[in-house]
């Protein structure tokens, strides 16, 4: 449940964005889910001039706690030595081509307080559960900003952490009946959160793999910024340092959360096949990986497993210069990768 149920009483005033786009609207979402604590989602919303052809959401990695128009993560340098802010240039693109942009923040700008550090994934409740945040406020999009139509597009796009948003959206909370499109980029992370929180290499991905270069081991990486500690918050309060559920599980401390880490996963019957079956249409589905995604995260090989596993199969492509925030490629490809993509798939079938 999302509360004001309007866009217009959901509106708000929008603060000082650093950077992005401007001439948004913005406004202010309190999702209410089973299981977990009530939490507030935060809308940018830029319309195109003209009338649009469809809206698009975005979102960013880990608990989806920054604008993608001014994620830390999405800034490159390009081979002039000038800085390029690669989320913002994916949603003018978007923009231009005609669509409604819906980027979603669970804090920052709107909201900085450590609380809001982990968004979406702030625990306790784990994270099966604790993606419905995200899946509501979808849902809110769909009915308030492209007013439930049907005759155009309804489409999302998410890196990393928000890739395993949109991931859970279509297996867990049934958003494949209005989304058309999506296009997770380096992940979804979360599919086999027990293969994630198993130590280093126990679980490995050898299947095709869309960049030739790719990780194959599943497992989360460690320490502060580490995935785990990603994970180990979905299941704590906050400012909690216990329990370390899945870091226990790297380490090899505590291996007893393996059921509820697999019952948690996107992939949650890794012995069924197909594991994930996604309406298609009306949704379409595709994956995009770095070539030089070498962040330990687990993210390319999480998210190939999420591709093998779906049906029917999702098409994927590799950016070879793109890191693990995939519009953050230094020569512009990853955005033009994504523009490209939506402005070609996200179309009502």
């Amino acid at each position: 449940m999302a509360t004001p149920t309007t866009a217009v009483s959901a509106a708000i005033t929008c603060p000082t964005f650093d950077a992005g786009l401007a001439g948004a609207a913005c406004y202010k979402i309190k999702t209410s889910c089973d299981q977990v604590l009530d939490y507030n989602a935060y809308l940018k919303v830029n319309t195109p001039t003209g009338t649009p052809i469809g809206t698009v959401i975005f979102g960013t990695g880990s608990g989806g706690s920054n604008l993608y128009d001014n994620s830390p993560d999405f800034f490159y340098i390009d081979t002039s030595g000038t800085s390029t802010n690669g989320g913002e240039a994916v949603l003018q693109g978007i923009l231009s081509a005609g669509y409604t942009t819906v980027q979603v923040s669970f804090g920052s700008p709107f909201d900085t307080s450590p609380s809001v550090f982990n968004g979406w994934l702030q625990g306790p409740g784990g994270v099966r559960h604790l993606a419905c945040r995200y899946a509501t406020v979808a849902e809110w999009v769909y009915q308030n900003i492209h007013n439930s139509s049907t005759t155009e597009p309804f489409c999302a796009t998410g890196n990393s952490g928000g890739s395993a948003a949109i991931g859970y959206a279509l297996s867990e909370y049934g958003l494949g009946t209005i989304l058309n499109m999506v296009e997770p980029t380096s992940g979804p992370v979360m599919t086999r959160l027990d293969a994630g929180c198993s130590p280093q290499g126990n679980v490995n991905y050898n299947g095709t793999t869309a960049c030739t270069t790719a990780l194959t081991n599943m497992s989360y990486s460690l320490g502060t910024n580490g995935t785990a500690a990603i994970i180990d918050a979905a299941y704590q309060s906050v400012g909690s340092t216990t329990p370390t559920l899945c870091t226990n599980g790297i380490t090899g401390a505590n291996g007893g959360n393996f059921l509820r880490f697999e019952s948690d996963s996107i992939d949650f019957s890794p012995s069924k096949s197909p594991a994930l079956p996604i309406p298609n249409p009306p949704t379409t589905v595709n994956v995009v990986f770095g070539g030089q995604d070498t962040s330990n995260s687990g993210a390319v090989p999480q998210g190939e497993w999420w591709w093998s596993s779906v049906a029917p199969k999702p098409t994927q492509a590799c950016v070879k210069d793109a890191p693990h925030a995939i519009p953050a490629a230094p020569s512009g490809d990853g955005v033009t990768q994504i523009v490209n993509d939506i402005k070609t798939l996200c179309k009502v079938h």
